[in-house]
């Protein structure tokens, strides 16, 4: 693994939420969100994605916007392990993670976001 590689990934992602939070425009935002994720995805030295899937990579499945779903919420800092993700690992077996244990699953189909 390249660690410079890696911290330039997670440079990007965290710039990404810092710069849709502050946007005005949710939906602007939320657009913005995938068109630089999937560039990641389809891009970075360090995409989940195995490079010989990258090349013809066109982008998540994500559902369409609804300013319904949107959540405005104070952020609060949690245990690693109280986390409901998905995993990249669904991509390449290189990046498995641990699951979350069931306590922390959810019961209820979350139709917003990726579609996994």
């Amino acid at each position: 693994m390249d660690e410079l590689e890696l911290l330039d990934w997670k440079r990007q992602v965290f710039g990404l939420y810092a710069e849709v939070r502050a946007a005005p425009d949710p939906e602007a935002a939320w657009r913005r969100w995938r068109e630089a994720r999937d560039g990641l995805l389809r891009g970075h030295p360090q995409s989940p994605l195995p490079p010989e899937l990258r090349a013809e990579f066109v982008g998540l499945p994500y559902f369409d916007y609804d300013p319904a779903l949107r959540v405005l919420a104070d952020v609060e800092p949690a245990d690693g392990a109280q986390l409901a993700i998905g995993s990249s690992g669904k991509y390449d077996p290189r990046w498995v993670c641990p699951l979350t244990p069931p306590q922390n699953r959810l019961d209820v189909a979350v139709r917003a976001g990726e579609r996994i």
